[in-house]
Parts: structure tokens; sequence; C-alpha cells
């Protein structure tokens, strides 16, 4: 439609995100964008109000998908060389994957990983183990471009772009046979659950780990494992 954005009204923007009930956080993602050129606009006087301040966002249940360690194993199994030292380097170290993407040299030395965390700038060492300067030691053998100041890169030695390895996840889930999207599928996001759940359940600070500065955020990635188990009654007699 052909309209000038002083035209736009509450109910635009409510019509707008009823397309997105089915997948609520992405609309709820869209709503924050809105919400953010909106406030723009006002500053500049394009518009009078935000016409997305009153808006709410749409309810979402918590995410309690963990990989399993059998998806673990036919996934790795068909993982490129490069998607394996990701996820590899994405479960030891808890991070994001932003964070393990744009990992450079300068991060890395004898004492660990120096992380500063990309979405909340918290700051971290990840402390070298022998697993970890095993995956380390991969990925450059992998990654070897002279150019490259990240450890993974393109052969060119300019980052990787999150697109190619979405794709790699996918094709890799695919010729494993585990499902890759919507709620019930294994999303590379969810090996930072795995680490942190696991990380609790081995008595290994979690938050500390993940880089977490509240613990209501935590708690969002902690998926307990442990199954409570019940006495049945006895057989009823009479």
């Amino acid at each position: 439609a052909d309209f000038s954005p002083k035209q736009i009204r509450p109910g635009h923007v409510v019509q707008f995100l009823d397309d997105y009930r089915d997948t609520p956080s992405m609309g709820n993602l869209l709503l924050s964008f809105l919400h953010g050129v909106f406030v723009q606009a006002v500053r500049w006087e394009i518009i009078p109000f935000d016409p997305s301040r009153d808006i709410k966002k749409f309810k979402t249940k918590g995410r309690d998908r963990l990989i399993s360690d059998h998806e673990w194993k036919v996934i790795k199994a068909n993982a490129s060389p490069t998607l394996s030292c990701l996820m590899d380097m994405a479960y030891l170290t808890g991070q994001r994957i932003s964070d393990v993407m744009e990992m450079k040299y300068s991060q890395i030395s004898v004492m660990g990983i120096y992380v500063k965390q990309g979405k909340t700038d918290a700051r971290q060492l990840i402390l070298m183990t022998p697993e970890l300067e095993a995956v380390i030691r991969e990925t450059k053998m992998i990654h070897n471009s002279p150019k490259a100041n990240t450890l993974f890169h393109k052969p060119n030695g300019s980052p990787l772009s999150y697109n190619t390895i979405y794709g790699h996840w996918r094709r890799a889930c695919a010729g494993a046979g585990v499902e890759a999207v919507g709620k019930n599928g294994a999303h590379f996001h969810d090996i930072r659950a795995n680490a942190a759940t696991e990380a609790d359940e081995a008595g290994i600070d979690s938050r500390a780990l993940l880089g977490h500065t509240t613990e209501s955020s935590h708690q969002r990635y902690l998926r307990s494992k442990k199954v409570n188990r019940a006495v049945p009654l006895p057989v009823r007699k009479g």
C-alpha cells in the first residue's frame, strides 16, 4: 500500500503481527524492531507518536529442547569439518554461535580464551583444557588462511556468515535424520543449553561459563534431565 508513516495506527501494527501468531518469537522480534524504528521516527519528528508503544508481545513458552547423545553423534557424523569444530567449540565454551564464529586469534592464549560477548558485553576468561586445546588445533588445521584474524574463516580469510553455517547445520541434520526446524527441531543454539545443563549437573558454575549477568537469564538455559521417580501403589483389594 502507498501510505505515509503518519498514517500508521496501532491497529495496523496488530494486523501485521497477526500473521505471526504461530511463530510468536519471530512476531516479538519484529515488534521490537518496529518499536525501535518508530522511536527514532518520533525523534526525527516524522510521526507524532509510536503506534507500537502499547502493543503487547505474544506469550511464549520456554524452550526445553536438548540435543540427545545419539542426535549429537549422528549430526557430527554428517557434519562438515567446519561445523564439527564449531559444534565442539560451542559446547566446550558454552558461547553463542556468533561469539564462536567471530572468535579471533588474539583472544586465545595459553591461559585460555578471552571472550567479550557481543550480545551483553560480558567479559570472561574460559580456561584452557586439553579438550579445548585439541579443538583449537583441529580448527587451525582446517582454517589456515594467512589473511585471517578469526579462528573460523573462509578460504580468503574473511569471516564466515551465519547463513553459511545454518546451511551446514541443516544439511548435517538432514543427513542424520534429525528434524532441524520448528519447536521440536534441533537448533544449533540448543548446544548452549546442553552446555549449561550438563555443566550444572556436573557441579560446574554454568552461569559463569555462559557469561550470564542475571540468574533469570541463566535459568532459561537450564533444562534438567533428571526424572522424578515414584513408587506405585500396591494392588487394590476388595
